[in-house]
């Protein structure tokens, strides 16, 4: 699966491994892009998606930087996807986290948030 879990401290943990290969797959996206005019076939683009979603459940912070990559997805034409200026600071936030200890970590047993919305109509 790609994650630890670290009973002790209550965490999932992205492994070094699943952190090497989207690093790996980040950093070969930002250079076809970058050699091809911004368009990158859409089949890695969608195994790339695919790969940081499956570490969603320990990098929490992984929907916010994937919804780009998905729109990019939604949008190709053809076989390949046009990737964005957004979408080129997501890859290169994935690319940079295998050095992000913060983001790396989820604790197991979240308690659910209770929280009251007050708003003053009128």
């Amino acid at each position: 699966m790609g994650l630890e879990v670290d009973l002790q401290e209550g965490i999932f943990r992205v492994t070094q491994a699943r952190l090497k290969k989207t690093y790996s797959k980040a950093t070969d996206l930002l250079c076809e892009a970058s050699r091809e005019r911004c368009w990158v076939p859409a089949r890695k683009m969608a195994a790339f998606n695919g790969l940081c979603q499956s570490v969603y459940l320990a990098v929490p912070a992984a929907r916010l930087y994937l919804q780009e990559l998905y729109f990019v997805l939604a949008e190709k034409r053809g076989w390949g996807a046009n990737v964005t200026r957004q979408a080129f600071g997501d890859l290169e936030w994935w690319r940079r986290l295998r050095d992000q200890c913060k983001w790396n970590g989820r604790k197991i047993g979240r308690r659910p948030i209770r929280a009251k919305l007050h708003t003053k109509s009128g």
